[in-house]
């Protein structure tokens, strides 16, 4: 269900957080934002008040202004500059069809930057969303599209997306090949029925007792039989509390 594969892709999220930078850089099929730092302070599909979290937090360590470089060539999709939110952003529309997003910028690289205030003059408005013609703004795998910082929102860190041509958020790290012994340890996990009759009538009403199964399968550990009450329709909610 969905609430199953949301719970696998935090999970997954958990691979880069709290882990050192280093001055190497993270190999993959899209260039690494930021080179040098790979310690995330937010994960892909961590819950929000009011949403999942789209996409990865950089932890720039309390710094602004490192270079931010493009994960492929493409051009520049859309630009927005405003107060709140991603603050300055820039989306890059890459060849295969994706879009990289980069939130929380301090600077726009010189040629963004030409373009913003060119409307922001004619405009007369400081916050701006714009979406440049295809190919207006190309830019190069690796090339520096602008500066990390806080704007929108802090600390300092960098918001970072990888969407389908549908617009719809993929977790950044499946594109990247980051080594990490350290696995979370799942502290909980609890299921939440939305409707009646969504956990088969293994542990009636316990969902304690459901979790404790879906704990063991998930770590591998189940023996014997499948077991109805982990073929979970979609109408659930699954919560993990996990720690590294």
């Amino acid at each position: 269900g969905m609430g199953h594969r949301l719970f696998i892709l935090s999970i997954l999220s958990l691979a880069l957080l709290g882990g050192p930078a280093t001055a190497q850089d993270v190999p993959g099929r899209y260039v690494w934002p930021i080179k040098g730092y790979t310690s995330l302070s937010a994960g892909f599909c961590d819950f929000r008040t009011r949403h999942y979290h789209g996409g990865i937090d950089i932890s720039t360590n309390s710094q602004e202004g490192l270079p931010v470089r493009a994960a492929d060539s493409g051009w520049v999709g859309r630009v927005s500059v405003g107060y709140w939110g991603f603050g300055k952003a820039v989306y890059v529309q890459m060849v295969d069809g994706r879009m990289a997003v980069y939130g929380h910028l301090s600077e726009l690289s010189q040629k963004i930057q030409a373009y913003v205030e060119d409307e922001q003059y004619k405009s007369r408005r400081y916050q701006q969303n714009l979406n440049p013609e295809i190919r207006q703004i190309p830019i190069a795998r690796s090339e520096v599209i602008g500066k990390s910082g806080q704007t929108g929102a802090g600390p300092p860190h960098l918001h970072f997306e990888i969407r389908t041509k549908g617009n719809r958020p993929l977790n950044p790290l499946a594109f990247f090949d980051k080594g990490d012994a350290l696995k979370p340890t799942i502290h909980s996990v609890t299921i939440t029925p939305l409707q009646p009759a969504t956990l088969a009538d293994l542990a009636g009403s316990d969902r304690v007792a459901n979790a404790e199964i879906v704990r063991r399968v998930l770590g591998g550990r189940e023996q014997g039989p499948k077991r109805d009450a982990v073929l979970l329709k979609p109408a659930i909610h699954l919560h993990a509390r996990a720690a590294r």
